[in-house]
């Protein structure tokens, strides 16, 4: 029987997935990247993933003390999304 007897061969039906078994092996990880984004069995799971990890880093922003929390009209002024995506570059 030898050494590889008991192993299995499934060859992938659908072009996403063996472009991402292909990607793998050349180690292109940003065609991995890219092909899990559009992966129709991935996709669904890729998003909970995503959502959840979204959900947390927001509810940790939230509770500090941020730019968005600002309620004065000079603060409401003062905001930007340049200064937002800085706060969030140094807290993060």
């Amino acid at each position: 029987m030898g050494l590889f007897g008991c192993m299995g061969l499934r060859i992938p039906s659908s072009d996403e997935s063996i472009a991402l078994v292909k990607n793998i092996a050349l180690k292109k990880w940003k065609a991995v990247g890219n092909t899990v984004f559009m992966h129709i069995e991935l996709k669904p799971e890729l998003h909970k993933s995503l959502w959840r990890a979204l959900n947390k880093e927001l509810q940790e922003y939230a509770s500090s003390d941020c730019l968005l929390k600002g309620r004065s009209p000079e603060e409401r002024i003062a905001f930007s999304s340049r200064l937002l995506v800085r706060e969030i570059q140094v807290k993060y």
